[in-house]
């Protein structure tokens, strides 16, 4: 497993970050057994995102050869070999070379979870995950599978 780091503002623009992921436009589920690569490449962050005033939330990376749809989930490692965001979007273009991917930061998960559930992400992943699914299982999962629901029959 890759360390992580969920300190403040890790991106800084100009930073040269590792890209990894499954990248795929494959429609069908046999496609995605049998032509699924994965690809890495260098980027350099572009642009830095707040949701809030002085937080990193979001960072872009400039298009590469990892910005394709599919791209979602993959990662985003600082020089230090340390994940610090995980690719959620990328813009929309012709060719991945213009496409940029967007990554939500660790720190933003970070203090997102800790504000949702009082846990950090450390507290999470140095923690019993077996435990932690069962509750989840018990007291998150019916609420949230209900939701889904309903947002269907609308």
């Amino acid at each position: 497993y890759l360390p992580f780091t969920t300190e403040r503002r890790v991106a800084q623009k100009e930073d040269r970050v590792l890209i990894a992921g499954y990248p795929a436009l494959i429609e069908t589920l046999n496609g995605i057994k049998k032509n699924l690569y994965l690809v890495s490449t260098l980027a350099t962050v572009e642009e830095l995102f707040t949701f809030d005033d002085s937080t990193l939330d979001l960072f872009s990376v400039g298009g590469t050869i990892a910005s394709q749809e599919g791209a979602s989930g993959g990662a985003a490692v600082n020089d230090r070999g340390e994940l610090m965001g995980v690719i959620v979007t990328s813009t929309h273009a012709t060719s991945s070379l213009d496409r940029k991917l967007r990554a939500l930061s660790l720190e933003h998960i970070d203090r997102a979870l800790a504000a949702e559930t009082g846990a950090t992400l450390t507290t999470y992943l140095q923690g019993n995950l077996s435990e932690m699914q069962k509750a989840f299982e018990t007291n998150l999962s019916p609420a949230l599978a209900s939701y889904v629901l309903q947002q269907f029959e609308e």
